[in-house]
């Protein structure tokens, strides 16, 4: 065991040393684009940084915010070890829906707090992840008051009407209280971290998809949606693309306009329903720190 602990660590610091060599490189990188006026480069706080992560485990977030974390105190320690011995200057950390808005319209901002307090110390940036409507596809990090009213937060549906375990993304309450949450995250990490910056971005949803045994949402206004024209603006990104969407489009004829099915066949169920998930990130939220993206 002694020795193949000497193996790992010495991995770790042959990566820690890589890691550096590309940090001076970049800073190298950055002084000749300042000095050919280029500002194409990730900045934070006004000056370039280039971000070296690491992620916490998935549930990790609710430990690195709870009130009383000294029953996880030693996975915390442990996590900030590696990253600090990997080299990482970012960590990425999840924010779950569920643990911040654990009653409808109660936010526990002391949850974040914490969170960004406990990366400031260890010296790190950070970037939040939101586990909201979506993770990998699914609803799981959701409020129990949001699972549990199945009326109001629509499900999508099968073929059969079966229930799956993802929100519908055509459900107008769905979307409205998913921006809220989301919006009162960004609003107090604004406030809260803006001067300081710790926190570099924020993700606008996690891995936002349908993993469940059905190809769509086939809940009245989905199929209402997937029977309808294919949008101009979808046209044209087929035309554009170089993967399965363009394949697609012209093995059916490289229609200019129909139904999802009938512009791009069997496979038109992938791109209908990535076209009315991107409806529901919030898009009109922007600050000078952090930068918001989506995965």
């Amino acid at each position: 065991h002694a020795q193949i602990c000497k193996h790992i660590m010495h991995d770790l610091l042959t990566l820690a040393s890589y890691n550096k060599a590309i940090n001076d490189a970049f800073e190298i990188m950055i002084d000749r684009r300042y000095k050919m006026k280029r500002h194409t480069c990730f900045t934070v706080l006004g000056k370039p940084f280039f971000s070296i992560g690491g992620q916490l485990h998935n549930s990790s977030g609710y430990a690195l915010g709870a009130q009383s974390g000294e029953k996880y105190e030693q996975d915390v320690k442990v996590a900030f070890a590696s990253l600090k011995a990997l080299g990482a200057n970012t960590v990425a950390v999840p924010v779950c829906w569920d643990a911040f808005e654990p009653e409808e319209g109660k936010f526990d901002l002391a949850y974040v707090r914490r969170m960004i307090d406990r990366i400031r110390e260890n010296d790190l940036h950070a970037v939040l992840l939101w586990f909201g409507t979506w993770k990998n596809g699914q609803m799981e990090y959701t409020p129990a008051w949001v699972k549990t009213d199945r009326k109001r937060f629509r499900r999508a549906l099968c073929a059969d009407g079966g229930q799956t375990t993802v929100l519908s993304p055509f459900c107008r309450e769905n979307k409205e209280q998913d921006k809220r949450a989301f919006c009162k995250l960004v609003e107090f990490v604004k406030e809260y971290d803006e001067s300081t910056g710790t926190v570099i971005a924020i993700q606008v949803e996690n891995e936002p998809g349908m993993y469940a045994a059905s190809i769509r949402d086939f809940s009245q206004e989905g199929t209402k949606a997937f029977e309808s024209g294919v949008p101009a603006e979808m046209i044209e990104a087929a035309r554009k693309d170089t993967g399965a969407v363009r394949s697609a489009w012209e093995k059916n004829g490289e229609k200019q306009s129909g139904s999802w099915e009938g512009v791009f066949g069997g496979f038109g169920a992938e791109p209908y329903q990535k076209r009315f998930r991107h409806g529901l990130p919030h898009a009109a939220i922007w600050m000078p720190s952090p930068r918001i993206f989506m995965r």
